[in-house]
This record gives structure tokens, sequence and C-alpha cells, in this order.
């Protein structure tokens, strides 16, 4: 049996889902209760996008090991993607009881707190995860997020900087630390954070728009319309950009166009304030 879980791990490592899935099928008619067979079903069906079979098979190897940590997380990891947080964090203490050094469930209980909006226990567990990894870029942008959810964006800043010490070509982070430094004034750094991250991903509506946002801030209305067109170019049902850009062009005198952007914001959200009040 060794052999045959070794051969279904290297199909799956070589993307081979589904040979690895009918070897790990014949492995369970051989040996119905092998933990490990059930749980690499479960890990296969899950990259095949069958997340709740994979939920299913990973359950079989729970029955068969009560202390499978792997199988633990894995279950927190599917029940997350089905947006069952609660049980997911479940999954999770249980992992962390069982090995209280798995720095990967330490940040994920931290990302399922945030959400939950109990934001004092997600900052725990993430600072539990730092402490034994402190270069775990998950549970550093986490940290961040949760600031910015509490307010806290020089706290906020600390983190993202420190992930971009780590992880530089990070864009998604260049765009945190641009918002970041929007809220705290700082509009000329946040520019250049949005035009750094637009330097390494040109093709990503949200920088184009935040970029927007800073260059508005900056009553610089050309260059933001520019802006806003450019995103709304990449994804043109995005209902901010358009009421953005006929704030923009009021500003810049040109009426005629601005009724029409709140036109079209209008039909994307036809029960939109912003829309109709704008247009009046």
């Amino acid at each position: 049996m060794i052999s045959y879980i070794k051969e279904a791990n290297n199909l799956f490592n070589q993307g081979k889902y589904r040979k690895a899935l009918e070897l790990y099928d014949k492995i369970l008619e051989i040996v119905p209760n092998h933990a490990k067979a059930w749980y690499g079903k479960g890990i296969v069906l899950e990259r095949l996008g069958e997340t709740h079979k994979a939920l299913q098979s990973n359950e079989e190897a729970l029955k068969i090991n009560s202390e499978y940590v792997n199988a633990w997380y894995n279950k927190g990891v599917l029940l997350g993607e089905l947006g069952r947080f609660n049980e997911a964090l479940e999954a999770y203490n249980r992992v962390t009881e069982l090995d209280p050094k798995c720095v990967n469930a330490w940040s994920n209980k931290g990302v399922l707190l945030g959400w939950l909006g109990r934001h004092q226990e997600a900052l725990e567990a993430s600072n539990i995860a730092l402490k034994l990894d402190s270069k775990h870029l998950n549970a550093l942008i986490n940290k961040g997020l949760i600031f910015c959810e509490l307010e806290r964006y020089k706290e906020a800043l600390k983190c993202f900087n420190r992930v971009l010490e780590l992880d530089p070509a990070n864009t998604t982070v260049l765009d945190y630390k641009g918002v970041v430094n929007g809220k705290l004034g700082n509009f000329q750094e946040s520019l250049d954070c949005f035009d750094n991250a637009l330097k390494l991903d040109s093709k990503e509506p949200k920088y184009w728009f935040d970029k927007g946002l800073a260059l508005e801030k900056m009553k610089r209305y050309q260059e933001a319309l520019k802006s806003y067109e450019k995103s709304l170019k990449l994804d043109h049902g995005n209902f901010e950009a358009w009421i953005n850009k006929g704030a923009v062009l009021g500003e810049l005198g040109k009426i005629q166009e601005q009724l029409e952007a709140y036109d079209r914001a209008t039909e994307l959200d036809s029960n939109s304030v912003d829309a109709w009040y704008n247009k009046r």
C-alpha cells in the first residue's frame, strides 16, 4: 500500500488528478479503512473543484483517525471554501490542539476570526503565527488587514511594509499600502504605491481605480479621469468607477459627460442613492 500511496502522490504532483483519484479508489477497494488514502482522495477532489465530495472523503479519514492533523487542517480549508467559517474555525482549533506549532493553522485562524468580526482574537492568532515564523507573509498581511478594520492605519502600514521587505513584487500589498497611505492623508506616497503596483501588473482594474482616487484627492482631475477610464476599460461594470468618473467630469466642467457616466451607474445599480443623487 505504501508504494501505491507514493505513486498516487506522484500523480497528484504531476497534475494528473484523475489518474491519482483512480489509484486512491483502487487502494480503498483493497483497504477501505486506509486513512491516508481517504485524505489523499479528498486533496485530489478539492483540486478538481469537487469541494463537497472532498469534505466527505476527509471526514472518512477522520473517522478512522480522529487525531490526523493534516486531515483536520484540510477540513478547515474545505469548510472555509464552502463559507462555513465557524466550523472551519473549529477544525483549525483542533489542529492547534494537536500541533500547537502549526503556523499555517494559526494564520488561517486569524483570517477566519477577522472575517467573523472577532478582531482581537484574530490579532492574537496572527501574533502566535508570527512568533512561530516572523516571515509568514499571510499572517503579516492578515494582521495588517485587521488593523485596517480597526482603523489603526499606522500599525497596518508597518505590517504591509514588512511584507514588502520580504516580497517587494507583491502587487496586492502594494495596493493595500497605497490605500492605507490614503487613509493617513499621505496622497503622494499612496500614488507611488499604485504606480509601483501598475508597473508590475497594468491589467488589474482595482489598481487603476485606486490610483484615480488618490489623484482625485490631490485635485489632479484630468489624470484621475484617465485612471478611472483605464479601470473601466478593464472592468466596464465597476459601479464605483462610473460614479467617480462622473464626479471628476463634474469638476472638469464636462456636465453632459458627467450625466452620461451617472446614467451608466444607474443602469448598473438603479437603487443606488449615490447615482440618483449625483445625477440630480
